[in-house]
């Protein structure tokens, strides 16, 4: 007799990514910006930048690879830029330790996992 143990990790779709396509047409269409950063490696959103850049060839879109990972080469692909963001970079834009309020009062402290 043999037994077989499966583990099964589920997927959850938060619809990230719908969203910010929807978000990057809507402000193409209204005209909002001129160039594009997007900060993903996810490559469900090649139709929304393909369709962007079909009907706004003037606007911009960058592909922005998050710290310590590498670009998506599907993004690569339909982009007209690339950007790295390196860990220099994100300690430079940390929030301090703890953010006041106009009064003094702590409005907000950075989690202790970020220092």
């Amino acid at each position: 007799m043999f037994r077989v143990w499966l583990q099964w990790t589920a997927h959850e779709e938060k619809e990230t990514d719908v969203s910010i396509g929807i978000t990057l047409l809507n402000d193409a269409y209204k005209n909002r910006f001129t160039r594009a950063y997007l900060v993903t490696r996810d490559s469900d959103l090649m139709p929304a930048v393909r369709m962007v850049r079909v009907e706004f060839p003037a606007k911009e879109i960058v592909t922005v690879a998050p710290p310590l990972m590498a670009h998506s080469q599907d993004l690569l692909r339909v982009c007209n830029s690339k950007k790295k963001i390196n860990t220099a970079q994100v300690w430079a834009c940390l929030f301090p330790k703890k953010v006041l309020n106009p009064d003094g009062s702590v409005a907000a402290t950075r989690p202790d996992k970020y220092d």
